[in-house]
């Protein structure tokens, strides 16, 4: 029996072990030709096209996404199935989260011409501490479900407060999708959170879909502190309500918008991207040429590592699968032999977590997966670059530190432009300080160093080089060396980096 035991428990394990490897090769194969499909529709909808071709091009991203939400749904399920599902802990804008949910679904809702709107208990703080992907994956879901089976009048979503916390500042907030649909028939109400359940069956099916989206709703949602319930008759819709449980945030952490990220120059910085497939560095020269960047772009691993003999970058992107020497193997040998200590970032459409484990353990210093999202690819590059000093221009043959040439080479004889981003520099400066000045009182070291980190995005536009940015990194590292004199020391920083502030806007104001 002992052997039989083993011998079915080895069975099984292989048998895991199989399914988990044709997943991931599944994710790699479907993830490669997405990330051309997407990136490329999206370059397309910024040239000049006529209707029919903004039509045509709006279905090609339409129908990519499609796609990758259903990759993601298989994954997904894998993932709940091997207890590996994680749910992130960060601050984020839940209202501007409602926003982009409904920018998202504009162009459906038009095209179907239904109505949609949305309600926020305004006793509900707009930043607030939890997962704001995995909300957004549960709206989307619920919400795509509304529009897919709605042919008149609309959806309504709404946010409202179940129960508050203030003693631990928590959240128990109610979340309703409420459509004008066909509803749901009594005998499937019980089973629609089942695994690949449908309303529809058959050659007769209108609407599509795996029927695995409620079934990881539901486990999101519980994983969240929360439940989901659903009341529907036929023929006049159905609303969805599901809880979770978010805590208030006393840190307001900002994410670049897509505006912004237009906005960013990595002129003059080296980047070098080892990439095998060709639509994929077609797609990546592309998008780092809109940011004034030429990346060096090569085939695969063994070219790397004899190139990086002999010549640096600033920041390295590598494939992980690659014919001749793949990405593991390359890493190896780059960190190992050659000592390399330059940032290299894993690129691969294998999504798993322990992939992800595997590529941080290989010592890669990040991980992006495929398909490639242009904003955070502009974020991780600007969060890896911006310690690098790269030339300045030179003023009266010496460098000007204290200056605004750097910022000026980013927005040209922009005035305009120049003032605007002074002006919001400076208003983010004064949330920063206020942050840190209360973070330092309560000694939150993790806190701390989260708000020094966004001192210094906030002044990056103003260049490695400068003055306020070389204080941030010098002295802002060593805030936490002292907890015990961390407040009195916060408060000298931050009347230095005032002063320097002033400075920086005379010169703007003279010039």
């Amino acid at each position: 029996m002992i052997v039989e035991l083993k011998a079915a428990e080895l069975a099984a394990l292989k048998s895991k072990n199989a399914k988990d490897e044709f997943l991931a090769n599944m994710s790699h194969e479907l993830r490669t030709p997405l990330n051309a499909l997407i990136g490329f529709g999206k370059l397309l909808d910024t040239t000049e096209l006529d209707n029919q071709q903004k039509e045509y091009v709006e279905i090609i991203k339409s129908s990519g996404y499609n796609l990758l939400h259903i990759v993601n749904d298989v994954l997904d399920l894998s993932k709940i199935e091997a207890g590996k599902l994680t749910v992130a802990h960060r601050p984020f804008n839940l209202y501007d989260l409602f926003t982009r949910i409904e920018k998202m679904f504009s162009a459906t809702i038009k095209e179907k011409g239904l109505w949609y709107q949305y309600f926020i208990d305004e006793q509900i703080p707009q930043y607030v501490i939890g997962d704001p992907d995995r909300l957004q994956q549960v709206f989307i879901n619920l919400i795509s479900n509304a529009i897919k089976f709605t042919v008149q009048g609309g959806i309504d979503v709404s946010a409202g407060i179940v129960w508050i916390d203030e003693e631990q500042k928590y959240y128990k907030l109610s979340f309703t999708i409420r459509d004008s649909g066909i509803g749901i028939p009594k005998d499937k109400v019980a089973t629609i959170f089942e695994r690949f359940e449908q309303l529809e069956h058959g050659a007769q099916r209108q609407h599509g879909g795996t029927g695995l989206g409620l079934t990881i709703v539901k486990n999101l949602v519980e994983r969240m502190g929360g439940s989901i319930s659903v009341y529907s008759h036929v023929n006049e819709g159905s609303e969805f309500n599901f809880t979770c449980i978010l805590e208030k945030s006393t840190v307001i952490e900002e994410i670049p918008n897509e505006a912004t990220t237009e906005k960013f120059s990595f002129k003059g910085f080296k980047v070098l991207v080892v990439e095998d497939n060709r639509a994929n560095q077609v797609l990546i020269k592309h998008i780092f040429n809109k940011h004034q960047l030429s990346p060096k772009i090569i085939d695969n691993g063994q070219i790397a590592v004899d190139l990086l003999q002999s010549e640096s970058f600033d920041l390295i992107f590598m494939d992980i699968q690659m014919p001749v020497m793949d990405g593991y193997t390359a890493i190896s040998v780059l960190r190992n032999e050659l000592y390399l200590k330059t940032p290299v970032i894993a690129m691969t459409a294998y999504v798993s977590e322990g992939e992800v484990k595997k590529c941080m353990e290989a010592g890669f210093s990040d991980y992006m997966a495929k398909p490639l999202d242009e904003e955070l690819l502009v974020q991780k590059m600007t969060s890896y670059l911006h310690n690098v000093e790269i030339e300045q221009p030179i003023v009266n043959g010496s460098k000007k530190d204290e200056g605004l040439d750097f910022l000026r080479t980013i927005v040209g004889d922009n005035r305009d432009m120049l003032m605007e981003i002074i002006k919001e520099m400076g208003l983010q400066w004064n949330q920063d300080k206020k942050d840190l000045l209360l973070l330092s009182e309560e000694k939150n070291k993790e806190g701390v160093h989260r708000v020094l980190h966004r001192m210094k995005s906030t002044f990056l536009s103003l260049g490695p080089n400068h003055f306020i940015y070389k204080i941030l990194s010098e002295k802002g590292s060593e805030l936490t060396d002292d907890m015990d004199n961390i407040s009195r020391n916060s408060n000298v920083l931050i009347k230095e980096i005032d002063l320097l502030i002033n400075n920086t806007l005379e010169h703007a104001v003279k010039e």
